[in-house]
C-alpha cells in the first residue's frame, strides 16, 4: 500500500520564490504582496543575477526556472542556504551525475544551469542576509504545518494504492513512499523532483495533491526509441496539430514537440489512474472527471492528443498485453495519433 509523507522545505520555498521574483509576466499577479516585500530588498546586483537566471533557464532553455532548479537540487540532501551554497560551489559534478542517473536529461539544461551557478550562489546569500528562514517561520510554515496535519489524516481515512496502479500501467518499480513537499510559493506549478518526491501547491484540496503525485510520477512515460523519434518528426506535418501547437500559450511550458507529447501522454495516463480513485470530484478545474470537458478547458485546450490517448487507454488497456510505452507505440502504428489522422480522431472522440 502507498505511504504518503508530507514535508515543508526551505529549499523549495527559496527556488519557487525565485520564480516569482523574475519578470515573467505569467507570474506577476500570483503573489503581489510577497513580491513587493522581497523586491524592495533587492539591489541592482541581485536584480541582475535574477535576470541572468531567467534569461538562461526560461529565455534560452525554454524551461520553468523553479522546476528545473528544484529537480537538480532534489538529488542532494540540502535544505538551508549554507549547504545549498556548498553544493553549488563544491559538488556541482555530483549534482549533475545524480540527476543524469535518475533521469535521461537534456544536456542543454545542465549547460544553462552551469552558466548561472555564481548567480544562484549570490541569490541564496541574499536570502540568508535578509533572514528568509525567519520569514518562513513567521509567515509561512505555521499554516503549512496545519495543512500537513490535515493531509496526513486524509490518507488514514482514505487509503489508496497509487503505486500499485502506476506499476501496473508503466511496468517499472516505485518505492512505496511518496514524499510531497507542501510549498507556499509554488503556484501555478506542481513540480516533479527526483525519485518518488514532488512539490505540491499549498492551500489546494488534498485531492489535488493526489492528482499531482500521479501526474508527476508518470513523467516521462516512455523512452525515446526509433518509433517515438520518427513520430516526433512527422507530427509537424499535421495541420491541425500545428494550429494548436504553434498557437499555444508558451507560458504553460511545453515548448518543444518532445515536451508537448510528454505532457499529452502523461495527462491521458493520469486521468486513467486518477479516475479509479474518484479524486476529481473536489477539484473544480477537473470538472468532476469528465475527460472531454477537462481537455477542452485546461491550458486553453492545447492538449489535443490527450483525449485521444485516454479514450483508447480507457477502452483497451485492461486487456492489452504490454505496458504504457507499448500501448503508445501501438497507437502510433495503428495511426490513431499520427499526422493526417489527428483532427478526425479528435472530433470523433470529443464531439
Amino acid at each position: 500500500m502507498t505511504k504518503w509523507k508530507f514535508e515543508k522545505s526551505y529549499k523549495y520555498e527559496a527556488l519557487t520564490l525565485l520564480n516569482i521574483l523574475t519578470e515573467d509576466p505569467y507570474l506577476n499577479e500570483l503573489y503581489p504582496e510577497e513580491k513587493k516585500y522581497w523586491s524592495e530588498k533587492i539591489d541592482k546586483n541581485i536584480k541582475k543575477d535574477i535576470e541572468k537566471i531567467y534569461s538562461e533557464i526560461k529565455g534560452k532553455g525554454k524551461q520553468i526556472v523553479s522546476a528545473i532548479l528544484s529537480y537538480y537540487l532534489s538529488t542532494i540532501e540540502c535544505n538551508d542556504s549554507e549547504t545549498i551554497i556548498d553544493v553549488l560551489k563544491n559538488r556541482k559534478d555530483e549534482l549533475y551525475k545524480n540527476a543524469e542517473e535518475i533521469e535521461n536529461l537534456n544536456d542543454n539544461n545542465w549547460k544553462y544551469i552551469e552558466n548561472i551557478i555564481p548567480n544562484l550562489i549570490r541569490y541564496f546569500k541574499f536570502l540568508d542576509d535578509n533572514k528568509f528562514s525567519d520569514y518562513l517561520k513567521k509567515n509561512i510554515f505555521s499554516s503549512i504545518e496545519d495543512e500537513i496535519n490535515k493531509n496526513e489524516k486524509y490518507f488514514i481515512d482514505n487509503p489508496m494504492d497509487i503505486i500499485g496502479e502506476l506499476t501496473e500501467l508503466l511496468g517499472k518499480p516505485f518505492d512505496e513512499e511518496i514524499i510531497l513537499y507542501v510549498v507556499h510559493f509554488s503556484r501555478p506549478h506542481a513540480i516533479r523532483l527526483s525519485k518518488n518526491s514532488l512539490i505540491t501547491i499549498a492551500d489546494k484540496p488534498i485531492e489535488l495533491s493526489v492528482y499531482i503525485a500521479v501526474h508527476e510520477m508518470i513523467h516521462t512515460p516512455y523512452k525515446i526509441n526509433k518509433i517515438i523519434r520518427n513520430y516526433f518528426e512527422e507530427l509537424s506535418s499535421d495541420s491541425f496539430f500545428n494550429m494548436k501547437f504553434l498557437n499555444r500559450n508558451k507560458n504553460y511550458g511545453y515548448n518543444t514537440i518532445s515536451d508537448y507529447f510528454d505532457e499529452n501522454a502523461t495527462r491521458a495516463a493520469d486521468h486513467y489512474i486518477s479516475s479509479k480513485f474518484n479524486i476529481f470530484s473536489n477539484i473544480e478545474e477537473y470538472v468532476s472527471g469528465d475527460f472531454r470537458k477537462r481537455f477542452r478547458k485546461q491550458d486553453d485546450g492545447m492538449h489535443i492528443l490527450s483525449p485521444i490517448i485516454f479514450y483508447y487507454l480507457n477502452r483497451d488497456f485492461s486487456k492489452f498485453p504490454g505496458y504504457y510505452q507499448d500501448f503508445l507505440e501501438k497507437l502510433i502504428i495503428d495511426k490513431k495519433i499520427t499526422a493526417g489522422n489527428i483532427e478526425r480522431e479528435y472530433f470523433q472522440i470529443m464531439g
